[in-house]
């Protein structure tokens, strides 16, 4: 989430961009909210950002989706923001990704992955995608939208 803010932050207004510089001074380090992610991403230093840089080589995550909420109309209840992060984390460096779902958790929660390619090999990704629904059968709806 911090290299996505400082991605997206890069391009603010002097006057806002100063505006972040305040904000991040005032952060406790256990604040963790949408408010003071925009203010350390915007305002990473370069040694900082080569740190978190390096360490997303390696994203990963070991939880399933949320559990189906099923009296509110949504896909997710995870905030917006949140929802974004791992895709952010291929558009950050510009690698083309393709989420694909991989089958049901055995409380029957849908488990997916991203697909990151190189560069320019957006066909690579979704061509992948496609085998990988022939060999496990695609995507199998959760038991409640049966």
């Amino acid at each position: 989430m911090l290299l996505l803010r400082a991605a997206t932050a890069s391009r603010m207004r002097d006057e806002d961009f100063a505006r972040q510089q305040e904000i991040a001074a005032t952060l406790t380090d256990d604040d963790m909210s949408d408010r003071a992610a925009v203010a350390r991403g915007a305002t990473l230093l370069h040694r900082a950002w080569g740190n978190a840089n390096e360490s997303r080589r390696l994203p990963l995550s070991r939880t399933t989706t949320t559990p189906i909420v099923t009296s509110a109309p949504s896909w997710s209840t995870a905030p917006y923001a949140e929802q974004l992060f791992f895709a952010g984390l291929a558009s950050l460096s510009y690698l083309p990704a393709t989420a694909a779902p991989i089958g049901l958790t055995d409380d029957g929660l849908p488990v997916g992955l991203q697909i990151i390619g190189p560069e320019g090999e957006d066909t690579t990704t979704i061509e992948f995608a496609r085998l990988l629904a022939a060999e496990i059968g695609g995507f199998v709806s959760p038991s409640a939208y049966r």
